[in-house]
């Protein structure tokens, strides 16, 4: 598409201070869970501390494995098509392969879906990471695309009456 003739990327880019965050959330979540099982319901608090720890390693280990294990997602809408790529891998879905872009939301989080003509499967750009500013700036950029055939969905419809 000639609008994207220069590349637009979108990522989201942690800083080191969100980093040690979710590392200390983590370490203390680990120690609350084993704080919990070590007092064996002799403490009142137990059940909170067990339940605060679990939610706090579950977030940790989400943010790791999706932001800095393989590094956060990009999004690049460029003239040859859309790619979704971090470290360990890249997906590119050409403009004329592009059947459609919905915005989902599930039990994961909120995601833009990406489908294409030629593959049964999905590409999934997780929003988690961007600022609100990237999240509307990549919205409009989406609502841009105009092309024959092709399915945009900029809001979450899960019943396909918002069309």
């Amino acid at each position: 598409m000639s609008e994207f003739e220069q590349p637009k990327t979108f990522q989201a880019n942690p800083g080191p201070l969100k980093k040690r965050l979710f590392q200390v959330a983590g370490t203390a979540g680990l120690l609350a869970i084993i704080w919990a099982a070590s007092t064996k319901g002799t403490n009142e608090y137990g059940a909170f501390a067990f339940a605060g720890g679990i939610t706090a390693v579950v977030f940790s280990l989400r943010f790791y494995l999706m932001i800095i294990r393989h590094g956060p997602m990009a999004m690049t809408f460029a003239s040859d098509g859309i790619t979704l790529a971090n470290k360990a891998s890249s997906h590119t879905v050409g403009w004329a392969d592009l059947k459609a872009i919905r915005y989902m939301v599930s039990r994961g989080g909120h995601y833009w879906e990406v489908a294409s003509r030629a593959q049964s499967a999905t590409l999934d750009f997780y929003l988690d990471g961007l600022t609100h500013q990237q999240q509307e700036a990549l919205r409009t950029t989406i609502t841009s695309i105009d092309l024959p055939d092709v399915e945009i969905v900029p809001v979450y419809d899960p019943f396909g009456k918002a069309a």
